[in-house]
């Protein structure tokens, strides 16, 4: 019975319907860095969210 879900659930995988934004993502962490000034520090969506969450350190 198990299998024969899975079977039902299963599709064959296609990576075309996936984009990769690693790399447009960091590019743009790494501009916005080196346009701030020197010494100010620099909050991504994740780690502020994260210290909202927990109060932060």
């Amino acid at each position: 019975m198990a299998m024969s879900i899975i079977d039902q659930l299963t599709e064959k995988f296609d990576p075309s319907k996936y984009k990769d934004t690693y790399k447009d993502e960091l590019m743009k962490l790494i501009k916005k860095k080196a346009a701030t000034p020197k010494g100010k520090k620099l909050h991504s969506r994740r780690n502020h969210s994260c210290k909202e969450k927990t109060g932060g350190r």
